[in-house]
């Protein structure tokens, strides 16, 4: 996350001993929460494709907490995409992601680092519903075509909270 966004996601963070690097501080009162976390190493034979993985993390809490923590880091994040409009930087793509209608609140963005030969593709996906928070992050080295599509990542995205969604159901039933 940019250094500009420092303020919009500070309120994660409120509260806690602060360790002089905010991304850190965010990302630390996130772990002191009910957050589980999962990581996927995608298997690959191709040789233009370096590691790819993927991580799914999930908050839960209660409906304003989650609620507050989805405001802080899609808003931050906002704020770095339409910084990277306003000042584009060589070497560096961002732009926002299409997502289907999930959950009640959802925001992605892709960065790509690197040029077209060889680059370091970041998508990261966040989908609020209710008191969960769905945070994926999918990542790819490359040398060549991505592995998987935003289109393909798309197809995870709605895969992943059907399954939540019918959990959440499962448990209120």
């Amino acid at each position: 996350m940019c250094p500009e966004a420092e303020s919009v996601v500070a309120p994660i963070g409120a509260g806690r001993e602060p360790s002089g690097d905010w991304n850190a501080d965010w990302q630390g009162a996130l772990h002191e929460l009910n957050w589980h976390m999962a990581v996927f190493a995608l298997p690959t034979t191709r040789s233009d494709v370096g590691s790819v993985s993927l991580t799914e993390g999930l908050v839960t809490g209660d409906l304003e907490e989650v609620s507050s923590i989805y405001a802080a880091l899609s808003g931050g994040y906002r704020l770095c995409l339409e910084l990277a409009d306003e000042q584009p930087q060589p070497g560096h793509d961002v732009e926002e992601l299409a997502l289907p209608q999930v959950g009640d609140e959802r925001f992605g963005w892709k960065l790509s680092l690197g040029d077209e030969r060889d680059r370091w593709d970041i998508r990261w996906i966040l989908v609020r519903d209710g008191a969960v928070l769905v945070a994926i992050e999918e990542n790819e080295v490359l040398t060549g075509e991505n592995l998987l599509s935003d289109e393909q990542v798309v197809e995870i995205v709605e895969k992943a909270c059907a399954k939540l969604s019918s959990r959440v159901a499962d448990s209120r039933a």
